[in-house]
Order: C-alpha cells, then structure tokens, then sequence
C-alpha cells in the first residue's frame, strides 16, 4: 500500500517553521517512515510529483508568482495547511500593508526597479481554502506533527484552545503594560508609529495602542 504523500511549501517567510519541522529529529524518522515525504526541498532535493494528500504551507503571499503557485498547489492537493504566523496572518512583511511599497523599496535596495512585489503581504487564507490555520512564529513542532497525524487519522488534531499568553498569566507573570513605566509605553509608540496608517507621530501611534490596552486585564 503507498504511503500518504506530505508537501511542504514555502512561500515568503523565513524557514522557521520549516526548521521546526526538521527539529522534531526522532519523530521526523518516524514520521518518515509513515508517510513519503513527497516535497520538502528544505529536507531533501527529490521531488515526487503529486497529487499530495497533505500540503504544509509556510510563509505569506507577497509576490505575483507565489498568488499564482499557491492555486497550484490547492487544485494538487487535498489538505492545505497554513503553517505559522506569515501563512496564517502575513507575517512581520506585512507592515509594509500599513505604507507604500515602492518608498520601502527605495530606502532598501539599490535597483528597486528589480522587485516583483505585490503591493501587500496576506496570508494563505486570502488566496485559497485553508483546511486548517496553525499559529506560531514558528510553530510549535509537536502541535505541527499532531496535525499531520490527525489528518492521516481522518480527526480532528488536539490543538490549545488559547493563546500563549494565558499560559505565562497561569505561571503568576504580570501583565506587561501594568507594570510599564511611561517611558517605556512612549519608546514602544516611537518604534510602531512609522507604521501606524494615520502616520502622525507618535501621538497617533500610542493612541493606536489604547484599544489593545483595554481589551485584557
């Protein structure tokens, strides 16, 4: 009987989650030997072609190409997961969504006119139908292989139903911003006001901040 075949894909990211993968060490030779690892090219140069049964995709959708190859890969495949926090949510690329494109460019490389960048960066989810979203920057590879075991075992995975931050609340840690000096506040507004769509300095950048200061205790 053949094995299930597992792709893994990258897209505009930084190989983390990919590296999470090949951290796993013993249970990757297990996972190995469970299923054909049809395409990782992080892992190995071979290259068996599909359909594959299960696709991780790590990394965001930041270039023309990628919005093409990303349709390919979802007609060729039938599970699609989106692996970590540039394919679930754009990645720290997407702060370039909150200002011009092409005035980045300028201020980073010298022959700009060589980029093929779309003008955003978004995740997976934008493009195609994702069968499942997997949070982490990176992921955390235990939960990464318990999703792919449970897709082989046609369940649902068992995954923490919240965010790591209830965790380190639960080991008695404080919450930041009540403890935060004013000083502190104001240099963190200094580093996200570029950044902040109204882009009117550091006023607009701090204010941007109360919300998320009153959303949690």
């Amino acid at each position: 009987m053949a094995k299930p075949k597992v792709a893994v894909y990258k897209f505009s990211s930084c190989d983390g989650c990919q590296l999470s993968l090949l951290n796993l060490e013993d249970e990757l030779l297990d996972l190995a030997g469970a299923v054909e690892l049809a395409y990782f090219l992080e892992a190995r140069s071979k290259i068996t072609p599909g359909p594959y049964d299960i696709a991780l995709v790590e990394g965001s959708v930041s270039t023309p190409h990628e919005a093409e190859r990303i349709q390919e890969i979802r007609s060729n495949v039938r599970f699609l997961v989106a692996l970590g926090t540039c394919a679930t949510a754009g990645g720290i690329q997407a702060l370039r969504n909150f200002t011009e494109k092409d005035d980045l460019a300028f201020m980073v490389y010298e022959h700009p006119e060589y980029l093929h960048a779309l003008d955003t960066s978004t995740p997976i989810s934008e493009h195609v139908t994702v069968d499942l979203d997997l949070w982490g920057c990176p992921v955390n590879k235990y939960q990464a292989l318990e999703v792919v075991v449970a897709l082989l075992q046609n369940r649902k995975p068992y995954l923490p139903n919240h965010a790591v931050c209830l965790d380190c609340k639960l080991d008695g840690n404080p919450y930041r911003w009540l403890t935060a000096s004013p000083a502190w506040v104001q240099s963190l507004a200094l580093a996200v006001a570029p950044f902040a769509p109204a882009r009117a300095g550091v006023a607009t950048a701090a204010s941007g901040l109360g919300p998320a200061l009153k959303c949690l205790p």
